[in-house]
């Protein structure tokens, strides 16, 4: 198989998702101070925020790969980004208007945009340099 035209935008596509997501990842733990003191909830409750994100990564990832396979990467690519966006401003509004019954539902949006996003990422980095391209000695290691 050989390279795509676009081997070096399709990779840089692939790692700018990683890095928009691992953004949006890593931008959950400063906010958990910020959240315990806002809702007037513990530590424990407010940490809902990783527990409900990582639980909705295996139905992300596996909706995203279905729509690659069906609507192309691109179409998957917008409706991640929405998705991964909207989680991030349902997190923010429960701590701008104090309801803490969002943070669940948010960081349920937000960790199926987030596994989207990654399977994406992979996708495009992987497209980008097929099988015979890839050093080999990886798979050794493995």
């Amino acid at each position: 198989m050989e390279e795509p035209k676009h081997a070096t935008r399709l990779a840089l596509a692939g790692y700018a998702c990683l890095f928009a997501a691992g953004f949006a990842d890593n931008a959950r733990s400063p906010v958990l101070p910020a959240l315990v003191d806002t809702c007037h909830v513990s530590a424990k409750s407010a940490s809902l925020i990783f527990a409900v994100g990582s639980a909705a990564g295996l139905p992300g990832s596996l909706i995203a790969g279905a729509l690659i396979a069906r609507e192309g990467p691109r179409a998957t690519l917008r409706l991640m980004a929405l998705i991964l966006a909207a989680g991030i401003l349902v997190v923010a509004s429960s701590g701008a208007t104090a309801h803490f019954f969002l943070v669940p539902l948010g960081s349920l949006v937000l960790g199926c945009g987030l596994a989207g996003v990654g399977v994406l990422s992979t996708y495009y980095v992987a497209r980008a340099h097929p099988g015979e391209s890839r050093p080999a000695g990886w798979l050794a290691c493995t």
